[in-house]
């Protein structure tokens, strides 16, 4: 049970962002429902999430990083959700289902357990092995390994708030 009610976004002073993602054209997602008390935030909130997708880095990198965020944390809304949008943007139904085992598993390319390796580092210590670092270079843009990073942190804020109010699943 959600330790704080649900209000209605659309009667939030400040009009969400609209956004192309999967699961805010099928249901309203208690985040934001929850998020709707502060109009402020909420929309600050909405217009940043849609900026986060508008990105160089490959949509399939960034749900892989987000699952595995959600995974490190226990977050069972966050990963409802991003299986979801993981599956619209490409993602095997097999990629989804192990982001957890990824580093015994041949569903992912070297670039992509590279990615969940990252965000598992960061989500768990923050600051990833320079060595990881190094590989990703190789292979991203400073764009892409900022927003990357960005994903992470914004994964990570996700699931502490839906950990925190117990944010239910539709």
């Amino acid at each position: 049970m959600p330790t704080i009610a649900y209000a209605n976004p659309d009667q939030a002073a400040t009009p969400p962002v609209p956004n192309d993602r999967p699961q805010q054209q099928t249901d309203p997602a208690g985040f934001s429902r929850a998020l709707a008390h502060n109009p402020r935030l909420f929309g600050a909130f909405a217009a940043l999430s849609a900026a986060a997708e508008q990105t160089t880095l490959d949509p399939k990198l960034r749900e892989l990083a987000y699952l595995a965020v959600s995974a490190v944390n226990g977050c069972t809304y966050g990963a409802y959700h991003h299986r979801r949008t993981g599956a619209a943007v490409g993602l095997t139904p097999r990629q989804i289902e192990e982001v957890s085992r990824f580093a015994a598993s041949d569903a992912f390319d070297d670039l992509q357990k590279h990615v969940i390796r990252y965000a598992v580092q960061v989500a768990r210590d923050v600051r990833p092995s320079k060595t990881l670092v190094a590989t990703l270079k190789e292979r991203l843009s400073d764009a892409e390994m900022m927003e990357l990073t960005f994903t992470i942190g914004l994964a990570s804020l996700t699931n502490r708030f839906n950990l925190a109010h117990g944010t239910e699943l539709p």
